[in-house]
């Protein structure tokens, strides 16, 4: 009987042990990754000669499709009532010994004119730039009209606020159903990379890693020009 009793005891912890196992396993979130992307963001600067003169403007604008290449997998993804968080950062380009944060900030050296959505709130240094979806197209235009002589730089940025995660992006292709993205940087494809890189050589220090991830933006993503 002694035997028996301890033979059921044994039963039973097993039985509380598989139990308990299963319930911790299945009670554990899922730690899915999120798939990184980098989304391809075409822009048009004219005249985009590297001078202009002081009684001319800047035409700034971009008519985006509402399906994006990302610049990662190469694979194009629908933006359903997408916050593209869009930046423009404008500076004064003094020293060909400073980066391009440390040149001064210009933003007032400017008059802007708005024709499709276009540049709201107005920093030290950047800008917003806000999109109107049109005809299942993203669309920005405006104009800048410059105050004072000098080499300037107008530089694009992605601002994630920390907040990484795009909703709804990615097209699981198991279940159909859209899954979360993250995207930490944006691809600012200027003028098809004609953006005066060697006037912005001359006017400002460039990084010694120019290539890299961080410093793909200087080759792709700025304009460079000098108002005469």
């Amino acid at each position: 009987m002694t035997m028996f009793l301890k033979n059921i005891k044994r039963l039973l912890l097993f039985i509380v042990l598989v139990i308990g196992s299963s319930s911790f396993q299945c009670s554990e979130p899922i730690n899915e990754a999120l798939q990184e992307v980098q989304l391809i963001f075409p822009v048009s600067i004219s005249p985009p000669q590297s001078s202009i003169n002081l009684t001319d403007s800047l035409q700034i604008e971009a008519t985006l499709p509402d399906t994006l290449q990302d610049y990662i997998s190469k694979r194009y993804f629908r933006l359903v009532d997408f916050d593209f968080k869009t930046r423009i950062m404008v500076r004064k380009l003094i020293s060909n010994q400073r980066l391009n944060m440390e040149q001064p900030a210009a933003i007032d050296r400017f008059e802007f004119n708005n024709i499709v959505g276009g540049a709201y709130n107005f920093l030290s240094s950047t800008v917003n730039v806000e999109l109107k979806y049109i005809d299942n197209q993203y669309r920005f235009k405006f104009k800048m009209i410059p105050k004072e002589k000098g080499v300037y730089m107008i530089l694009f940025l992605y601002f994630h606020n920390e907040n990484r995660v795009v909703k709804k992006l990615i097209k699981d292709p198991n279940t159909g159903q859209l899954k979360d993205a993250t995207m930490s940087f944006m691809v600012y494809n200027i003028n098809n990379g004609n953006i005066n890189l060697d006037l912005y050589k001359d006017n400002c220090r460039v990084p010694a890693d120019l290539g890299s991830e961080p410093d793909f933006n200087i080759r792709f993503g700025t304009f460079t020009f000098e108002v005469k």
